[in-house]
């Protein structure tokens, strides 16, 4: 997504907030061929690494909370209760949003 559409996203989409990240979602047509963006601030995590992690772990919960193929972009902001936050914690804090999709949280950490 280039930032003209991640700014759409965010200014348009629908919200969703838990106390560790903010989800932004909104259909674009044309879907974009990037359709997901992680954004982990320096000031959530100084360390790239850590950001890093951060980001990988982001996707992954996105490939198993959203269905594949769909038109619907998303943006998820880290919020600093993040960077302290172990696997368990990131799956349980999002067990709602998979709620409003109508499925449940059970997903393998991912390496």
């Amino acid at each position: 997504m280039n930032q003209k559409e991640i700014n759409e996203v965010i200014r348009t989409g629908r919200r969703i907030q838990t106390p560790l990240v903010t989800i932004y979602e909104k259909p674009l047509s044309p879907a974009p061929a990037r359709p997901f963006v992680a954004v982990v601030s320096k000031k959530i995590a100084r360390r790239a690494v850590v950001r890093h992690r951060l980001q990988r772990w982001l996707r992954h919960l996105d490939r198993q909370l959203r269905p594949a193929g769909s038109p619907a972009a998303a943006v998820w902001i880290a919020r600093p209760a993040l960077a302290a936050a172990r696997w368990p914690e990131i799956v349980a804090s999002l067990e709602k949003y998979r709620a409003t999709l109508g499925k449940q949280v059970n997903t393998p950490r991912p390496q």
